[in-house]
């Protein structure tokens, strides 16, 4: 096999990892994907703490069916319980945002490591 195609292979089973976090439900996995190292590593990546708040929103919106909708799925995943109560947890929503971010700043242009006009900064911390 090509290592083009390896590489694709990997990605492609990177991505059912985390789609299967997600969804559990909706994708069924053959014995070979389930124990390659890429679709392990895509569902360890999405327990990881940026992405924590978004596989939960994920996770409520497909457990309910999308009967709750986006917004409440999203209010719901980044809320913990605390007392008998819903609280905001503030390590999901900061988690969310840096992973946004993140993806913003690839999709218009700029780097991983550098903006658009080649400064070195942190992706996701708009003010670095």
């Amino acid at each position: 096999m090509s290592t083009m195609k390896n590489l694709a292979m990997g990605m492609k089973n990177f991505a059912k990892g985390i789609y299967s976090e997600a969804n559990p439900k909706a994708i069924k996995v053959s014995q070979n994907i389930a124990k390659s190292s890429s679709y392990n590593a895509g569902k360890s990546f999405a327990k990881s703490a940026p992405l924590k708040g978004i596989m939960d929103s994920t996770n409520a919106y497909y457990k309910s069916s999308g009967t709750i909708g986006v917004k409440n799925a999203a209010i719901l995943g980044h809320t913990k319980m605390v007392n008998g109560q819903m609280k905001l947890d503030y390590k999901k929503v900061a988690g969310t945002a840096f992973t946004v971010g993140v993806a913003g700043r690839v999709a218009t242009g700029g780097g991983l490591y550098r903006d658009k006009n080649g400064n070195v900064n942190i992706p996701g911390v708009p003010f670095m």
